[in-house]
């Protein structure tokens, strides 16, 4: 069985600001911890410029 790997993205206005990846096996720690560091960035470009937040998490199998 292949790893997966997760990676996580933030995105503001369509233009990426983070990125993550990691593999399954230390998913949990990892993707809660890139939500909490980012979510005071993204409050704080949200509230002065009114952009539109996309923050997800999305796993993949590399081929």
């Amino acid at each position: 069985m292949a790893d997966v790997y997760v990676t996580a993205t933030a995105v503001i206005n369509s233009r990426l600001i983070a990125k993550k990846c990691w593999t399954q096996s230390d998913n949990n720690a990892k993707s809660n911890t890139f939500l909490n560091k980012m979510q005071p960035a993204i409050k704080q470009v949200s509230d002065r410029y009114h952009y539109q937040i996309n923050v997800s998490i999305a796993a993949n199998t590399p081929s």
